[in-house]
């Protein structure tokens, strides 16, 4: 029988601590777990948090601070608590970036929430610790038929005309001052292009639509809006995204016609912001 792993899908935080209850039961279960961390007995102890042990993998898809109702002692604390549990299990934790994020770690991208007096503080949270985020992940399972089932994380999803015009202007630019870094790039899987862009910290990542007030054709994987990802998905991928508050967790059902990789020739959306809860549990 096929082993089948258990992924975790955590939406937008926002400064909320609501996570610590999601994976060790309540606040104070964490506050058992963090002190047993610092006292070096967390491999001991970690059978007393079995949704903890259960999980194969833990995503965060991003957005850590920013909020309209959280203080900026709480947004700074909590995201320290986020550092340290990626620390603690560098293998099972996955911190990807949002835009509320960016904005304080590169220039010129400024969004709803920033705060200008937490600048110095969040700015050196992810700067000292930059190995830890990343801007995907991507899984890569099998379909019934034995065929490769891939399933991607970001922020806010990626779209057809996206890709297209970002490669464009990376690996199909000569122009481009980090031409040279791309042009041999292999682009499949996606997730590679994706990093690469973070890496050289390309202009088309942090692309804006109207949708959300910006003046690019296509918004990249911080900042798709899903109508536009539900029509432009790009093919071949299940993707699961935040950014975007919805009522509940929703899953979408769009076209794919790469049908080597997908016999079902559908790809599913799964948008985990959402105001009743911000946890998704899957088995892969």
């Amino acid at each position: 029988m096929e082993n089948k792993i258990n992924i975790m899908s955590i939406g937008d935080i926002h400064g909320r601590n609501s996570w610590k209850i999601s994976i060790f039961g309540s606040l104070q279960a964490y506050g058992w777990w963090k002190n047993e961390v610092d006292e070096g007995i967390v491999e001991i102890m970690t059978d007393q948090y079995p949704v903890l042990l259960s999980m194969d993998k833990i995503i965060f898809v991003g957005d850590y601070v920013d909020s309209f109702d959280v203080s900026n002692e709480d947004i700074l604390n909590n995201l320290d608590d986020i550092i340290h549990f990626k620390r603690t299990y560098p293998e099972k934790v996955i911190l990807l970036l949002g835009n509320h994020d960016i904005q304080y770690i590169v220039k010129d991208n400024i969004c709803s929430g920033f705060r200008p007096e937490m600048k110095i503080d969040i700015e050196q949270r992810f700067t000292d610790n930059a190995d830890l985020f990343q801007i995907c992940y991507l899984h890569i399972g099998t379909n019934p038929s034995g065929s490769p089932r891939r399933t991607l994380w970001t922020h806010a999803g990626i779209t057809q005309g996206w890709l297209r015009n970002a490669k464009r202007q990376t690996m199909f630019n000569p122009k481009y001052r980090f031409y040279e870094e791309f042009r041999d790039l292999d682009y499949e899987p996606i997730d590679v292009f994706l990093e690469f862009c973070w890496k050289f910290r390309s202009s088309c990542l942090f692309d804006v639509d109207s949708d959300s007030g910006g003046l690019n054709r296509w918004a990249g994987p911080l900042w798709v809006r899903p109508n536009t990802l539900r029509f432009e998905s790009v093919e071949g991928y299940d993707q699961i995204v935040g950014h975007t508050v919805k009522s509940e967790i929703t899953h979408v059902q769009v076209p794919d016609a790469d049908v080597e990789s997908n016999p079902e020739k559908i790809d599913i959306l799964t948008f985990i912001d959402c105001n009743s809860k911000e946890v998704y549990i899957n088995k892969f």
